[in-house]
């Protein structure tokens, strides 16, 4: 039977933490709350639903409807919600309102409208956009109907800026939880470690190397950690450890379930990279480790964008609009070239405890891709909210390995289930349970597979002391403790720090 990669102390240690985590979706609230107020509805977010449906008339028994769109009020927000219009072009051109009209009479639900005949013009339906109020059981008719114009709605989420509020949230999470942050972020590094330790795809010698770069033991003659870089670009929290002695090469890519790679020497690494650049999906996830800012070209340099599918097409060549601004030319992206790009300039060993280091690098890019999302163009500025829930999501992935409940929320990207699946992380199940519920499923795209017929030795897991206790040891052969105190000493809550 596997034991538990982290106690139960460690588990809820990392679940405390994510109550500190910044909500956008709770500001996404409290300020549809205040808006609904000032409009004499006050209305409960996330117990009312904005719905798109289309209808058509179905003779004597009055229309037939299909709802194509619903989602709560905060998650419209999150989504940045946009309706379907219900005006033709004049009407558009004019700024009449677009929602639709609910159909009077009976309406019938159903899963699709049937497709129209052949010799019909047009789509064959009418549109409408409401905000209904949830109940069970569930009606959508005018008994159920808010009486807030679904175009008053969008125009509340387009105009809706709480960058201020936002930055805020960042302050105090970093105030009060830079610490917490550290230590959950070396936690989990750990029982990464310890789990991928007991399934065989990681060695004993890439162990030692985790174990050097974790301070859980005296490093090797040259052992180092720095960030992973391509063509310059410096990854936030991607982490390549090696050591003078060795050529052996491990990379840390958190957010996946088994999240330690490793590989015998550098190139074999460029080349793995590579590789994944031919995947449009696993390019999309290793965008995930490095700045927004740093993915589109400039005038004269090319952007991460760029030098991702150019590694792709290796040895093709990546050729580019013609007509696209600035200066720069096409050639080939060769992996060893460019993965881990003059590593001596762009990424020089870290110095000092590696988790602090990467907790200064996680705080800035925090800061950074909030300003980018409201100074970049205006499509990304409309998706602001969107962005402000994906750096929450940055935070949280390193996590999910300590925390499983944290997992289908990261694989639904959390537009819908940020809420929920915090909620369900925090509280999680007993005590005693935790520890032991730790059996990862599957998530992320990067992770390393077995590789040995058995896991290691016991005593190649690291274990975190376990609920405060100090055992006693053998001294004049007896059990006790030096000076025989009267009680067992206690260790701080966590002896990782």
């Amino acid at each position: 039977m596997r034991k538990a990669i982290i106690n139960a102390t460690g588990v809820q240690y990392v679940r405390d933490h994510l109550t500190t985590l910044p909500r956008p979706d709770q500001q996404a609230t409290a300020a549809l709350k205040r808006w609904s107020s000032e409009r004499g509805q006050p209305l409960d977010p996330d117990q009312v639903e904005v719905i798109t449906l289309h209808y058509q008339p179905d003779g004597a028994r009055g229309y037939r409807a299909a709802i194509t769109q619903r989602m709560t009020l905060t998650e419209a927000i999150l989504a940045n919600w946009q309706g379907e219009s219900a005006s033709n072009l004049a009407g558009a051109l004019f700024g009449e309102p677009w929602a639709g009209t609910f159909p009077q009479g009976r309406v019938t639900f159903v899963d699709h409208l049937p497709a129209p005949g052949q010799w019909q013009a047009g789509a064959g339906y009418q549109v409408f956009n409401g905000l209904f109020r949830r109940q069970r059981p569930q009606r959508i008719d005018a008994s159920t109907q808010v009486q807030i114009p679904a175009e008053a709605f969008e125009a509340f989420i387009w105009n809706l800026d709480l960058h201020s509020a936002y930055l805020a949230t960042l302050d105090r999470y970093w105030q009060s939880a830079f610490e917490s942050h550290r230590l959950t972020a070396k936690l989990a590094f750990i029982s990464a470690c310890n789990k991928q330790v007991q399934e065989g795809s990681l060695s004993d010698a890439g162990r030692k190397l985790v174990w050097q770069a974790a301070g859980l033991m005296a490093p090797a003659p040259g052992h180092q950690a720095c960030l992973l870089n391509v063509y310059g670009y410096l990854a936030n929290d991607a982490v390549c450890i090696s050591a003078a002695d060795a050529p052996l090469t491990v990379l840390y890519l958190p957010g996946n379930s088994s999240p330690l790679l490793e590989f015998p020497n550098l190139d074999a690494l460029r080349d793995w990279f590579g590789e994944q650049c031919q995947d449009a999906d696993k390019r999309r996830a290793l965008k995930r480790y490095f700045a927004q800012a740093d993915r589109p070209d400039g005038l004269d340099f090319s952007g991460l964008d760029t030098a991702l599918t150019g590694l792709g097409v290796y040895p093709a060549i990546h050729h580019r609009s013609p007509n696209r601004a600035g200066f720069t030319t096409d050639g080939p992206w060769a992996p060893r070239d460019y993965v881990h790009y003059r590593p001596e300039h762009y990424s020089p060993p870290i110095t000092g405890e590696l988790f602090h280091a990467l907790t200064v690098h996680q705080k800035a890019r925090s800061y950074s891709e909030a300003d980018f999302i409201v100074t970049s163009q205006a499509q990304v500025n409309k998706g602001k909210w969107l962005g402000y829930l994906n750096n929450t999501l940055t935070i949280l992935a390193p996590l999910a390995i300590v925390v499983p409940e944290l997992v289908p929320l990261l694989a639904a990207g959390g537009v819908a289930q940020l809420g929920l699946g915090l909620d369900r992380a925090i509280h999680g199940k007993g005590v005693e349970q935790q520890a032991q519920g730790v059996e990862q499923a599957l998530y992320g795209v990067f992770n390393a597979v077995p590789v040995l017929a058995e896991g290691l030795a016991n005593g190649a897991l690291f274990r975190v002391k376990s609920e405060n206790f100090v055992p006693p040891s053998r001294i004049n052969e007896q059990l006790g403790y030096p000076l025989s105190p009267m009680h067992a000493p206690q260790l701080p809550a966590l002896d990782v720090a």
